[in-house]
């Protein structure tokens, strides 16, 4: 499979997820920092924690390595890893990002953050439509 298949899968699945889970949003600890692990029992943790395993989230945030790119990157397993460290930190970005979210929606900077992420990485605009079109979400 394409790396831009594999890219638009990841993060129409990160959309729809947050879009219906808008309280999974912000995964952060008592501190405000973000974190790859669940703070609460009904998260799955962040954008990338929910696609890592939970021994690997916990490594993370002991280490307080929160952006993708501060020794993290080359530690998430191979699938991951495909999707590009630019890629992961557009979209981990834009998840931690609470002006990028309305309740149940993105916002408008937020459509335009997926607008950006999907033209700077050539992915199907139409595969995201939904998403960046107000109030179709819903």
């Amino acid at each position: 499979m394409e790396v831009t298949k594999l890219q638009e899968d990841f993060l129409l699945d990160m959309l729809e997820y947050y879009c219906e889970n808008p309280e999974e949003r912000r995964n952060q600890n008592v501190y405000g920092n973000c974190m790859y692990a669940p703070q609460k029992d009904t998260s799955e943790g962040c954008a990338i924690g929910r696609k890592i395993s939970k021994e690997l989230q916990q490594k993370f945030d002991s280490r307080r390595e929160s952006p993708v790119v501060n020794n993290v990157f080359n530690l998430l397993p191979e699938n991951l890893q495909l999707l590009g460290c630019d890629f992961l930190t557009e979209v981990q970005q834009l998840h931690d990002g609470g002006y990028f979210w309305e309740e149940k929606d993105l916002s408008e900077d937020g459509r335009k953050r997926v607008t950006h992420i999907v033209g700077t990485h050539s992915l199907d605009y139409n595969r995201f439509s939904k998403y960046l079109t107000y109030g179709e979400q819903g």
